[in-house]
């Protein structure tokens, strides 16, 4: 039973830890399971100055939506046991609001307009790492701009500013 203890306390020193990482509002969640697509993210978030964190499954990505403060949300349209659209409307609903962006081979303008109507903030072609770290830069200034408005909005007592 301590053994139990003591992992369940160090697993919650990781989650504070994550936090406190993603706190700078520039945290990318990559919800794949794609290991070329993922190593691909790695190396664009070090020239972008991203913070990413990475999951492998829907669970493990509402878990960090839910713990972290996620800006971005790349949600992979072949990640598997779930439907596409259940799983990135299921990104969108949890935790905070975020710009969530499909990643897929299929970028039409249909498939645009399905993303759009859910919520979501894009798709993006996977394998394009210019266009996708564009695309997540312009995502990162949008979730920006929303957040200083809530907190100026909120300095002002809830009044319009």
């Amino acid at each position: 039973m301590s053994q139990i203890r003591h992992l369940r306390d160090r697993l919650e020193a990781c989650w504070q830890a994550l936090a406190h990482f993603s706190d700078d509002r520039r945290t990318v969640l990559v919800a794949s399971a794609c290991t070329s697509q993922c190593t691909g993210l790695r190396v664009l978030a070090i020239g972008h100055h991203w913070h990413v964190v990475f999951a492998r499954s829907l669970s493990v990505a509402v878990e960090y939506r839910k713990r972290l403060h996620v800006s971005v949300a790349l949600y992979d349209c072949d990640l598997p046991g779930v439907d596409w659209r259940r799983g990135f409307q299921t990104i969108l609903d949890c935790g905070e609001p975020v710009c969530a962006i499909l990643l897929s081979h299929n970028v039409t303008t249909q498939l645009r307009r399905l993303v759009m109507e859910s919520g979501g903030y894009d798709i993006a072609p996977k394998g394009d790492g210019e266009s996708l770290g564009r695309l997540i830069d312009g995502a990162l200034l949008l979730a920006k701009d929303a957040d200083e408005a809530a907190n100026a909005f909120m300095a002002n007592d809830g009044l319009p500013v």
